[in-house]
């Protein structure tokens, strides 16, 4: 009898670990009874997997980590040495990198196999890092792909240049009038948010898609309609709230997601919404803006 392959899924989010919890009791991933642990659980591994899949940025080293500690297949502290060994970045330590130019962010997220992007969908920022520091709602729309045309040619040279592993992976690019600047490439699903904005748009589970990869059966993700998505996310108050959060204003597209703030608690706004035309999502993207913001900053 053929020995059971061992599969480790490392999450490092309580929502991604739910939501592959739910993929896996769902029956929805080609793989019997994985694993499903945090890196602050490696330390009481029950046995050696066979495969090591990181389901977020957080958990990306540790499983290369773990990967090059047991000689598991897969990347490794070391690929990653020999990737930036090309560039000019500093390979002591860990270190995060950004230039920042002066244009709007899109993101690209999707699924690559053997180097070939096999699945993308593109999405444009609404708001910067600075708004989210202060506690300013951001968000995102996607982008008609008619109109990314660019985007979707920069993140697939990006994926095929790093190169990417079988995978789900995140791009981020300035969007210039020259044309598009990478910003980062990332081999891994993008955060929760952005997976339920892909989910709604196209009805394709980028994490389960990255799963897949990761153990060996990729698939081609066939999305289920061409709709349109977007989200508005305010950061959690400082202080817990002291009131109930305020009603959803009324809004063209359908709510597929909405986390409203509750008394007692520390906890970001994020609202995703969902229409047939990118016009209807951002109309519905502002009224969200005008309603949630103030309120979610005055508890």
């Amino acid at each position: 009898m053929a020995k059971r392959s061992r599969t480790l899924l490392l999450t490092d989010n309580e929502r991604n670990h739910r939501h592959a919890r739910y993929l896996i009791d769902a029956g929805a991933l080609p793989v019997r009874g994985p694993w499903l642990l945090g890196p602050a659980d490696l330390d009481s591994l029950p046995a050696r997997p066979d495969t090591v899949v990181a389901l977020g940025a957080a958990a990306v080293l540790p499983a290369a980590r773990l990967r090059e500690q047991l000689g598991l297949p897969g990347p490794t502290p070391a690929d990653v040495h020999e990737i930036a060994s090309a560039t000019d970045l500093p390979l002591a330590g860990e270190v995060d990198q950004d230039e920042w130019l002066d244009a709007e962010v899109c993101h690209v997220d999707g699924v690559a196999h053997d180097g070939r992007v096999t699945f993308a969908t593109a999405s444009r920022c609404l708001g910067n890092r600075y708004d989210h520091t202060v506690g300013t709602g951001t968000g995102a729309v996607t982008i008609d792909e008619a109109e990314a045309g660019s985007l979707f040619a920069s993140a697939e040279a990006a994926v095929r240049r790093v190169p990417v592993p079988d995978g789900a992976f995140h791009v981020e690019l300035f969007d210039l009038a020259t044309g598009p600047v990478l910003l980062s490439v990332a081999a891994h699903p993008p955060g929760p948010l952005g997976q339920a904005l892909c989910r709604a748009a196209t009805g394709v589970d980028l994490l389960a898609e990255h799963i897949r990869a990761g153990i060996g059966r990729p698939g081609v993700p066939l999305p289920d309609g061409a709709g349109f998505a977007g989200y508005w996310h305010v950061p959690p108050p400082k202080t817990p709230r002291t009131r109930l959060a305020p009603a959803l204003p009324n809004l063209h597209g359908e709510v597929v997601l909405a986390t409203l703030p509750r008394p007692g608690r520390i906890l970001p706004t994020e609202v995703v919404v969902r229409a047939g035309n990118p016009a209807a999502v951002l109309t519905d993207l502002i009224s969200l803006r005008e309603r949630l913001d103030e309120s979610v900053r005055t508890t």
